[in-house]
Formats: C-alpha cells, sequence, structure tokens
C-alpha cells in the first residue's frame, strides 16, 4: 500500500477498529487484528498509535465526536433554546437509528473496561467524551438562543448524559423511536427552565428562560 498522510492513515485505522468491534466484538481487537483489517503491517498500528489502549482511546473520541457534530450541526443563531435542543436530541436519535451497532458498542465497551482489569480508564474516558460533547453542545445552544445557564453547564451535561444513556438503552432494547422522542421532549422540558435570557437579565419582561419572545 501506498504512502498516506498520518492523519489520514490513523482514520483508516480507526474506521478498521471500529468495523472489527461491530462485527466481531471488542475482545477481538488486537493490534495485529486491526492491522489485518486495514492491509497494513502491525508496525503502522504500533507507529500511529504506540498501544492497543491509546488506539481504544481515540477510537471512542471518535465515536463521541461524530455525534456531537452532527448534533451541533442542527443549531443556528436566533433558535430558542427548546428549537435548539429538540434539534440537537433529533441529530443523536437519527444517528442511534441509523448506527445502532455503534451505540450498542458503546455499551459493550463499558462492560468490557469494568470486567477488565487494567481497562477501567476506558470506561472513564467514554464519559469524559461524553460530558465534553453535551457542554459544547449546550454551550452552542445557549449561544445561539441569547441564554445562560444558571447552573454550571457541566451539572446540565451530567444530566443529560444520563438522560442519552437511558433513552439510547430502551431504545436498542424496544426499538420504539416515537416513545425515545417523546421521552427526549419531556427531558427537554425539564432541562430548559435550568437556563435565563441574557435579555431578561437586562430587561425582565423581554424573554421566557428559553430564549422566546414573551407575550
Amino acid at each position: 500500500m501506498g504512502r498516506m498522510a498520518a492523519d489520514d492513515r490513523r482514520a483508516q485505522l480507526i474506521a478498521a477498529t471500529i468495523r472489527v468491534m461491530t462485527t466481531e466484538g471488542i475482545e477481538a481487537v488486537s493490534t495485529r487484528r486491526v492491522a489485518q483489517e486495514a492491509g497494513v503491517s502491525v508496525g503502522v498500528v504500533h507507529y500511529c498509535f504506540g498501544s492497543k489502549e491509546n488506539l481504544l482511546r481515540r477510537v471512542i473520541h471518535q465515536l463521541v465526536d461524530d455525534i456531537r457534530e452532527s448534533a451541533q450541526a442542527r443549531i443556528s443563531p436566533g433558535q430558542d433554546l427548546t428549537a435548539s435542543l429538540s434539534k440537537a436530541t433529533e441529530a443523536f436519535m437519527g444517528d442511534v437509528e441509523d448506527r445502532a451497532d455503534r451505540h450498542l458498542l458503546t455499551y459493550e465497551i463499558v462492560t468490557y473496561a469494568l470486567r477488565t482489569e487494567g481497562a477501567e480508564d476506558l470506561a472513564r474516558w467514554l464519559y469524559e467524551c461524553y460530558q465534553s460533547a453535551a457542554v459544547a453542545t449546550l454551550e452552542a445552544a445557549a449561544e445561539a438562543a441569547g441564554v445562560r445557564w444558571i447552573v454550571p453547564v457541566d451539572v446540565v451535561a451530567r444530566i443529560l448524559t444520563a438522560a442519552n444513556d437511558g433513552v439510547t438503552l430502551e431504545w436498542l432494547v424496544r426499538r420504539d423511536g416515537t416513545q425515545a422522542r417523546t421521552t427526549f421532549a419531556h427531558i427537554i422540558d425539564a432541562v430548559v427552565p435550568l437556563s435565563t435570557s441574557l435579555d431578561d437579565e437586562a430587561n425582565p419582561a423581554g424573554r421566557d428562560a428559553g430564549g422566546r419572545v414573551s407575550r
């Protein structure tokens, strides 16, 4: 195989790892198996990532970052907070439905990490990535709506991370998209009051907590 830029090679190996994980399970992942899947030498995998653990950490970051980018792409300046969070969760649910194997994989990663001595950090890393993605999405939604969070945004992010976990797992069991979306709508209704309009602080008659013009 010809030479490839380092970033492109890492992306190729991450994609190969995800294929192995989703079709054969996380326990099947080894630098040798990933190299075989990608059609490269084992030395290339070690050169790009150094170790299997580093490779898995990059895979986890990629899985979460793909979802974050999809959700944040639905947020536009001027949208009220309810609309932004609704569109972001719809993007998330669409990804769950389209790529269920990837979302199932995240639960398998946690189970594997917690049951495998020395691998516990992978589970913690997954939730650190979840937390960072949720914070970024909440901050983007607040900025678009002209509001600020009245509780620490990392607390709101933990609420959403826990909610996403539960809704996704239930969808994987029931495969009921309508039920999942209804649950998310109620979660958003509970979260929006944790914000206040920047306009309200200067003009209390201006906007409500969701960034909507009061009537």
